[in-house]
């Protein structure tokens, strides 16, 4: 176990030489397999992951090799981070029967882009999340139909609600509603009470226990027509319609 656990740092120190060396990517990979020892011993040669092919797509390279049998787990998934310092571009890695898979990305996960109307997901409750290195990352609440975002002051939780909000609206007009709870005093959602989406906004927390009392009711009459269908779960149903509880800076609500 020490042995592996020296291996991380002297990876990471050579890694940083091989920053500035004119060397191809696939050369170093081929180096700091050496250097970190990712290899097992086999009637007294040691055995190194062998070169299979390269796959190229418009956003990485894909680097695969054939594992020899025997080597450590804990060993390869230590790779990612330390290729990253050594490469200094982003790396991730997989594993498929045997086949180890090195996907050396061209660029960093953008810190900001365009919106357009092609990231929505029209007649879906698919919302986007933001963006990783091969994909774009969308949240599914017909799967998961609760959300917390939380973060420090003034680093965009209550922007991402209302991109949260205008996406469902946009792809679900006819469908969604919102019951909103905006303890800025209504200074954040005000300016949408006029959508036929939204049902009520409240601005402090005498107002948020009248309208939760509202959506109990209104919860209450919907499980009795399950429960006379024997449904257990709305997705089952030929129920369209959902309603969205939106909660701006909830801590609010704490005694």
């Amino acid at each position: 176990m020490l042995s592996l656990l020296l291996i991380p740092a002297t990876f990471i120190t050579v890694a940083y030489f091989y920053q500035s060396n004119g060397m191809s990517d696939k050369k170093k990979i081929a180096t700091f397999f050496e250097i970190a020892k990712i290899c097992v011993q086999h009637k007294g040669e040691l055995q190194y992951p062998i070169f299979i092919k390269e796959i190229k797509d418009d956003i990485s390279m894909n680097y695969v090799y054939k594992l020899p049998l025997g080597v450590p787990s804990q060993l390869i998934q230590k790779l990612a981070e330390v290729l990253e310092e050594g490469l200094y571009k982003p790396v991730k890695i997989s594993f498929h029967q045997r086949e180890l898979h090195i996907r050396v990305f061209k660029q960093q996960i953008p810190e900001i882009w365009n919106w357009s109307k092609d990231l929505l997901k029209e007649h879906t409750w698919r919302v986007m999340m933001g963006k990783a290195l091969d994909k774009h990352v969308y949240h599914d609440f017909e799967k998961t139909p609760h959300m917390c975002v939380s973060g420090m002051t003034r680093f965009g939780k209550t922007v991402f609600l209302k991109n949260v909000m205008t996406s469902l609206i946009l792809q679900q007009s006819q469908h969604v509603s919102f019951f909103i709870i905006d303890l800025k005093e209504g200074l954040e959602f005000s300016p949408y009470k006029n959508l036929s989406q939204v049902i009520e906004i409240a601005e402090n927390p005498e107002q948020a226990l009248e309208m939760l009392a509202k959506v109990r009711e209104k919860m209450v009459k919907q499980i009795e027509v399950m429960k006379k269908s024997y449904f257990t779960n709305i997705i089952d149903t030929s129920i369209k319609e959902r309603c969205f509880i939106i909660v701006d800076e909830g801590a609010n609500l704490c005694p």
